[in-house]
């Protein structure tokens, strides 16, 4: 749990989309690696939520109040999971870094 007014980089990024639009479509930009992996799993995630919450996403995004837009890879320093998706050190989660298990 965070403590209110938290400045870790994802809470960081989210007062900067507040800052910069006080109103919808909020956008969340990805690298195509991160736009497909949010593709591949949005059901999943989608089943996790609770039912309310699932309803409100998928408003949301039929709606176009929630947009997830698709970066080029010479962008891929704006994506959001690149830039805050490892705690905003810098580390990239994607298969090519992953430590295999020694054996």
């Amino acid at each position: 749990m965070h403590p209110k007014n938290c400045n870790c980089p994802k809470h960081e990024y989210f007062e900067e989309q507040k800052r910069s639009k006080k109103e919808f479509p909020l956008v969340f930009k990805y690298c195509p690696a991160h736009f497909k992996a949010w593709h591949e799993t949005k059901n999943e995630m989608l089943m996790l939520a609770p039912w309310i919450q699932r309803q409100i996403i998928k408003f949301m995004l039929w709606r176009k109040l929630v947009i997830i837009q698709e970066l080029t890879y010479a962008q891929s320093d704006l994506c959001l999971w690149c830039r805050f998706g490892s705690g905003g050190r810098g580390i990239k989660n994607t298969p090519d870094n992953t430590i295999a298990p020694h054996q």
